[in-house]
C-alpha cells in the first residue's frame, strides 16, 4: 500500500474525516492495483489515547477488507471509515497462542514466497495480523526465536 495523499475536502470536510488516498497492489500480480480512499474521524485523531500507531491501525482496517472482499465499502461519500465505534476491532481479540502462532506463520510463509528477498518489519507482520492483539503477537514472535 502507498499514501498518495491526504485530503481534507468532498466527503472528509462534509464528514468531518482525514481521507488519505491509497494505491494497492497485489505483489503477485502487476497489473492488480486499484486505488481506495481511507478515512479516519477527527474525533478520533483528536481523541486517540492507545498506544498503536493511528496508521498501522489504518492498515489493519484495510487488511480486513482486502481480506473480507468489501473494499467497495470503503468508496463513496458514505464510504465506511476508522471511527470511534470500530477501532478497538483492530486492536485485536481475545487469541489463543496456538492460534496466533499459526496465523503468524501463515504471514511469514506468504511473505518468504511472495517477497524472498526483502525483510518482514514488525509492522508488517502487526498490521497482517488483523484480530490479534499485540502483546499476544509478541508472545508469540517471541517464542518463535
Amino acid at each position: 500500500m502507498s499514501i498518495l495523499y491526504q485530503s481534507d475536502v468532498g466527503r472528509a470536510v462534509k464528514r468531518d474525516l482525514i481521507d488519505y488516498f491509497a494505491e494497492i497492489k497485489n505483489p503477485s500480480e502487476s497489473s492488480d492495483v486499484r486505488k481506495v480512499t481511507l478515512g479516519i474521524a477527527k474525533a478520533l485523531v483528536q481523541g486517540y489515547r492507545e498506544s498503536i500507531q493511528l496508521p498501522w491501525l489504518l492498515g489493519r482496517f484495510l487488511c480486513d477488507h482486502i481480506w473480507l472482499n468489501t473494499l467497495h465499502l470503503l468508496d463513496g461519500e458514505e464510504g465506511e471509515v476508522l471511527t470511534f465505534k470500530n477501532y478497538k476491532r483492530y486492536l485485536g481479540q481475545e487469541t489463543s497462542f496456538q492460534e496466533a502462532r499459526q496465523i503468524l506463520n501463515s504471514i511469514m510463509e506468504s511473505w518468504i514466497r511472495t517477497f524472498p528477498k526483502d525483510n518482514l518489519s514488525w509492522r508488517d507482520i502487526y498490521v497482517s495480523a488483523v484480530n490479534i492483539p499485540e502483546e499476544t503477537l509478541k508472545k508469540v514472535f517471541d517464542s518463535t526465536k
